[in-house]
């Protein structure tokens, strides 16, 4: 008995449509390597001068005795836990311990409105009861008595 086999026009199709599929995205990655690396270096640099221009830098002695004073009504008595360190050039982090997660989306809002739009604030701040490293348990053999 012969077996006979039956071909769909539509199968035909499927080897030429991954051709051009694989074609395209050959010339894609041609294209973008010829003429890529150019464009994206002006873009590059465009806004390297734009981000320079409106980065001052600060005065950290002032920029945290403005942030203490804005930490002060927010959080109360936790205020004077939090540090505050200016990092690099333009941006500030706050470090230290809340008991809340509330307290802690507090101390970052008022610490964002108070420093302004120029100068970031970076949140370190860390939640006790959620943060905190669990006391290990158990002794460990003091590697002085082995001998």
């Amino acid at each position: 008995m012969q077996y006979r086999r039956i071909r769909n026009d539509d199968s035909e199709l499927a080897p030429l449509a991954l051709l051009g599929l694989g074609v395209g995205v050959a010339l894609g990655f041609l294209l973008g390597e010829l003429y890529g690396r150019e464009r994206t270096r002006r873009v590059t640099r465009a806004w390297a001068g734009r981000l320079k221009q409106a980065r001052t830098p600060i005065n950290s002695e002032r920029l945290g005795a403005q942030l203490r004073a804005a930490l002060a009504p927010a959080l109360g008595a936790e205020a004077a836990g939090i540090d505050v360190i200016a990092v690099g050039r333009g941006a500030v982090e706050l470090h230290g311990w809340v008991s809340s997660r509330r307290l802690r989306t507090k101390a970052l809002a008022a610490a964002r409105s108070a420093a302004g739009v120029d100068q970031p604030v970076i949140d370190r701040l860390l939640v006790r009861g959620e943060d905190d490293i669990p006391a290990l348990r158990g002794t460990f053999p003091d590697e002085s008595s082995e001998a």
